[in-house]
């Protein structure tokens, strides 16, 4: 391969990944502002909780059509479809006069939100080639950068500017992706593959990577679920303190896990590039059981603290290597494994955090214990049935 066409395709993932920070953003921006925008809009507490979480439920199906569609499409048209579809929903946003407008929005939202993950790390996995899991770092990087950025700067700006303006602003961010995914195939001479089929036997003959996938996703998320559902009232129990201080606890503990990640996730891609996969996944299990293990011993704010940082390597290590198990495929699966993984991301979050806010009245911190023991299941299979380290086609 030419030093010319290893530079263009260096210069597209670092395209995507920039691109898949601009389509998460607004995302990230309005986790914490759906729910009062829809109480402004007139909704009740129970119409505002269900429009928040409409977003879920929708792209749960809707990532799984992504990725049958995805290379009958094409993977930069459905990446351009999606970022199309998050512009208009922006628009929506600012235009939604009820609480039922409001849902229509979040359903058009996650259909275009479910297709940029997936086709964005397919096309990074097509275009990394022998340096895949550097680029699938990078990409996540970006994501993570992201949800920081967007997560933190949206409470501050709403507050200054009100919500209308918020979207006016992802509208023309998310434009400006929508135009690097149109401009940059052309330009750099990028072909675009279109018509091709599943083979299920291809599939089965990747089930471990797939299984992997989809487990240590599964396992990551339905922690991080029961952190975000059960955690907070276990605080407010505990500690004694109002459910106003639990949730700022709740997201310095988000912060600080997801800042810790962004230089974890760097180095974990260097390591499976040098052959490290099993090791890295086990080691990201590892420190997910010690981090909830913390929380179960005591709830302090040395702990807190302590559990968020671990947590943090453990999204570093899990969050590459769930992905790289996904798109370590031939080419003509990532679309589907890409999908499936988003899929088991989102469900993960979708049953911790109902679990944990049932389980939580009745057994306090002990909840605890069973995404412990889901981490030492997950390590056990990874030990005893994921023996493919990488195929990179």
């Amino acid at each position: 391969m030419s030093q010319r066409y290893i530079t263009i395709e260096r210069t597209i993932i670092y395209i995507l990944s920039l691109i898949a920070f601009i389509g998460v953003i607004d995302t990230s921006f309005l986790i914490s502002l759906i729910s009062p925008y829809a109480r402004k809009l007139g909704a009740s507490e129970f119409e505002a909780g269900l429009i928040a979480g409409t977003y879920s439920i929708v792209a749960i199906p809707a990532s799984i059509f992504a990725g049958i569609i995805m290379d009958r499409i094409g993977r930069w048209r459905l990446l351009r479809i999606g970022l199309t579809l998050d512009f208009i929903s922006m628009l929506l946003y600012y235009i939604a006069f009820n609480p039922l407008s409001l849902l229509i929005v979040r359903i058009i939202h996650a259909i275009g939100g479910s297709m940029l993950f997936p086709s964005g790390i397919a096309l990074v996995a097509r275009y990394g080639r022998e340096r895949l899991a550097p680029g699938v770092s990078i990409f996540l990087i970006f994501i993570a950068l992201s949800v920081v950025s967007g997560s933190l700067t949206s409470a501050s700006i709403v507050s200054v500017f009100g919500f209308k303006p918020v979207f006016l602003l992802l509208a023309a961010i998310i434009g400006i992706g929508g135009l690097l995914s149109a401009v940059i195939p052309s330009y750099l001479e990028v072909p675009e593959m279109t018509g091709r089929r599943l083979n299920f036997r291809d599939l089965i003959a990747y089930r471990e990577n797939v299984l992997a996938s989809i487990s240590l996703i599964f396992t990551l998320y339905v922690s991080f679920g029961f952190i975000v559902g059960g955690y907070p009232s276990l605080m407010e129990t505990i500690l004694e303190i109002s459910e106003e201080r639990a949730s700022a606890l709740l997201g310095m503990y988000i912060g600080i896990s997801t800042l810790v990640s962004i230089p974890v996730m760097y180095i974990t891609g260097y390591l499976i590039q040098r052959g490290f996969l099993k090791g890295v996944s086990l080691a990201g299990l590892s420190s997910l059981i010690f981090s909830m293990l913390l929380i179960y011993i005591d709830i302090s704010l040395y702990n807190h603290i302590l559990s968020s940082i671990i947590l943090g390597i453990a999204i570093g290590f899990l969050m590459v290597s769930s992905t790289f198990y996904a798109v370590d495929v031939d080419d003509s699966l990532r679309g589907v494994t890409s999908s499936l993984h988003q899929t088991f991301n989102i469900l993960g979050v979708a049953v911790g955090a109902p679990l944990s806010g049932l389980l939580v009245t009745y057994l306090s911190k002990t909840m605890f214990i069973i995404p412990m023991i889901l981490s030492l299941i997950c390590s056990i299979l990874i030990i005893l049935a994921v023996r493919r380290e990488s195929t990179t086609t």
